[in-house]
């Protein structure tokens, strides 16, 4: 009996390495699930590394993938992720700080929107039941832990135009302003992960392409589908304003210089 129970004390030692050793693979799978089902494109991480006693953990090269009829592969490219944790139990994990930097965001425009904004609408259906996509135990399991996030920030990042509708448009790539979040889920003691993945998503591209906007990338959309974006124009319009007072004054200028020209013309004349 005692060799029985030593003989399974070891197996369960052993599994315990096994899982331990193997917690970034296994990890870095969930998260590539839960990510491709939220988002609706597929999501790869080429590098998870995970300190368990120090609750710590970085991922380099996220990939987020277009969706389909999109021409490039790629329309997000996650350079660095660092990652601090803090309690942790079944129900509940506190994630204390998450910090994002040299992250690619790559823009598609066409007229009736763009590659980001429908990443941004697959996001917003992920909590509709009819169109929730079956999914593996494994991936459902890890689903239903809640967590709240303290602290997320995205640094360091830029818009790389790939395609757009206006010629010549492509090689001027422009800054992500930095995106700093507060008590993802705090308020409802605690999320479900796919909510907190579409709650930073929506946020991180409506900021892209509220810059995109700003940048004039994407001109020749619909006005109807720019509406529906609901981005702030104010900027742009603050422009057209003040580009409309420069003609004016430029017009009434050169009225001016032009009745003066005459008139000088008619004393000349006179004389």
């Amino acid at each position: 009996m005692k060799k029985i129970l030593s003989i399974s004390f070891i197996i369960i030692i052993a599994a315990v390495i096994v899982i331990y050793l193997n917690i970034s693979n296994i990890t870095k799978s969930v998260i590539e699930d839960a990510a491709t089902q939220t988002l609706g494109v597929d999501v790869k991480i080429t590098q998870l590394d995970i300190d368990v006693i120090g609750k710590t953990a970085s991922a380099n090269g996220i990939k987020i993938y277009n969706p389909e009829n999109f021409s490039e592969p790629l329309a997000i490219d996650i350079g660095t992720v660092n990652v601090k944790l803090g309690q942790i139990s079944p129900e509940l994990i506190n994630i204390e700080e998450i910090n994002i930097s040299n992250t690619k965001i790559f823009l598609e425009v066409t007229k009736n929107g763009t590659n980001l904004g429908k990443i941004a609408d697959n996001t917003k259906s992920v909590s509709e039941p009819s169109k929730q996509k079956e999914t593996s135990n494994k991936t459902d399991e890890a689903s239903s832990n809640k967590i709240i996030i303290d602290n997320f920030s995205i640094t360091n990042s830029e818009i790389i135009p790939q395609i757009t509708l206006i010629k010549g448009s492509k090689s001027g790539k422009i800054a992500l302003p930095d995106i700093k979040l507060q008590g993802i889920g705090k308020k409802e003691n605690g999320i479900l992960v796919k909510d907190a993945i579409a709650q930073i998503t929506q946020k991180v591209i409506k900021n892209a392409e509220q810059s995109s906007y700003d940048a004039g990338m994407l001109k020749g959309m619909a006005k109807n589908v720019l509406e529906n974006m609901k981005l702030d124009t104010s900027m742009i319009d603050k422009a057209k304003d003040t580009i409309d007072n420069i003609t004016d004054d430029a017009k009434k200028i050169g009225d001016e210089l032009k009745d003066g020209l005459k008139d000088g013309l008619k004393n000349i004349f006179k004389q």
